[in-house]
C-alpha cells in the first residue's frame, strides 16, 4: 500500500516505524526540512518539505498513487484542509486525527475517517 503521512511529530514517527516494518510504501510531509532529514536517515522513507494544505505538496508527494493520507498536523484545520484536498485528488481513503472532539462532524462531512488524540 502507498501512504503518505502528513505530520511526523510523536504519533506521526509511531506510525511511519509500523508501517515501514510491514513492507507498506510510505512517504512522509513535514514543515520542518530538519524533521524531513531525521525522518530520512532513521528510516529511508521519503520526506517532502513542506505545507500538506498545498495541493502541489501532495502531488510531490504522490498521491496520484496513494491509496491512504494520514493527517497528523498539530491542528484539526490543516488535517480538514489536508483531507479535503486529499479527497479531490482521488485518494481513497483519509485518515485524521481529532485533537478537539468538536470537529468530529466535520470530519465526518469531509467523508475522512478520524481517531481522537491530543
Amino acid at each position: 500500500m502507498y501512504v503518505i503521512v502528513a505530520g511526523s511529530g510523536l504519533v506521526g514517527k509511531g506510525i511511519i516505524d509500523v508501517l515501514v516494518q510491514n513492507k507498506h510504501d510510505v512517504v512522509v510531509i513535514d514543515i520542518n526540512n530538519e524533521v524531513c532529514e531525521s525522518i530520512y536517515a532513521e528510516t529511508g522513507v521519503m520526506a517532502v518539505n513542506g505545507n500538506a494544505t498545498n495541493k502541489n505538496i501532495l502531488l510531490e508527494a504522490g498521491a496520484e498513487k496513494a491509496d491512504v493520507l494520514i493527517c497528523l498536523m498539530p491542528n484539526d484545520a490543516d488535517n480538514l484542509a489536508t483531507g479535503l484536498l486529499a479527497k479531490s485528488l482521488q485518494i481513497p481513503r483519509v485518515i485524521g486525527r481529532l485533537k478537539n472532539p468538536q470537529y468530529a462532524d466535520a470530519y465526518n462531512l469531509a467523508g475522512n475517517h478520524h481517531c481522537q488524540g491530543g
